[in-house]
């Protein structure tokens, strides 16, 4: 089968989750034996995730394909998505509450969320058929060393009014006892700045995604409290597998709406690698492709 991918970004270009986990179920596919072509906002192509090619060309007519993959979408031109959600196996892979662009979210064929609930989050997707499925995380990277850990708190993610929230705000507020160290890439909003003039925090801007789980083996608690719902929680995941404690609002993260034990590291790796191995399988599925 042939698979084509439109996501803004490759991991070389951004390394956030969505382009990971991207990344990820296209090694999946190519190991089932399926060619997948990765078509970027800015016009790069890349082959089995292999840089090939940039050009204009790409992102005013779609690719031949069997099967179409939309995941974040914002950055390419309204007339190409137009022209693949009218495709007749164009999947919508959702990674946000955003609905974006509303035309992509009715009458595609299948619509995939990251948790249980996230669906019921987004009222206005009206897709033929749904499925579930975990965001994949390479959990041979993330893991407890067994080490003396610093009391203390930290949160690695983007550093931005979008994931640091009034509550945040406020606990820490309310227990300046405790040191909180937050790691990641800034968004020019001014958070970052406000965290700064807290007392009892400390912010590093700078962070390379193979330092992480060293990063998390530092600290005994992840912390991590949002005022809306958040249908994942990647980096929340990635914390629980590096052995530490979560402290989080539970009811505002989709992870935590999944049966599994987030405290027992072979329950997050059975559940993982089982939603990968099955991905292009269920999807060929529900869509009856053969």
């Amino acid at each position: 089968m042939k698979i084509c991918i439109y996501h803004n970004n490759h991991p070389s270009q951004l390394q956030y989750g969505g382009e990971f986990s991207t990344w990820h179920l296209v090694e999946q596919a190519v190991k089932e034996g399926h060619e997948v072509e990765w078509i970027t906002q800015d016009g790069s192509r890349f082959l089995n995730n292999k840089y090939k090619s940039k050009r204009k060309s790409y992102l005013e007519k779609i690719r031949k394909a069997d099967l179409y993959l939309i995941g974040t979408f914002s950055g390419y031109p309204e007339k190409l998505l137009k022209q693949l959600i009218n495709k007749k196996y164009a999947v919508m892979h959702h990674h946000s509450v955003d609905n974006g662009k509303h035309f992509l979210t009715t009458d595609n064929e299948l619509s995939i969320f990251l948790a249980p609930d996230h669906e019921a989050h987004l009222p206005s997707v009206k897709a033929k058929n749904s499925y579930v499925t975990t965001c994949y995380i390479d959990h041979t990277k993330f893991f407890d060393k067994k080490e003396d850990r610093l009391k203390e708190c930290v949160y690695i993610g983007t550093i931005a009014g979008i994931k640091i929230q009034n509550s945040m705000i406020r606990h820490m507020t309310k227990h300046v006892d405790a040191k909180y160290n937050f790691y990641g890439h800034g968004i020019k909003d001014g958070t970052s700045n406000y965290l700064s003039l807290m007392a009892n925090v400390e912010v590093f801007e700078e962070v390379r995604q193979e330092d992480v789980n060293d990063i998390l083996n530092k600290y005994e608690v992840f912390f991590w409290y949002l005022d809306r719902y958040g249908c994942y929680g990647r980096t929340i995941v990635e914390a629980a597998l590096a052995g530490c404690r979560v402290v989080v609002n539970e009811d505002s993260f989709g992870i935590f709406k999944y049966d599994w034990d987030l405290s027992n590291r072979e329950s997050i790796v059975k559940k993982l690698d089982e939603d990968l191995e099955s991905f292009w399988t269920n999807v060929s599925n529900i869509l009856n492709i053969e």
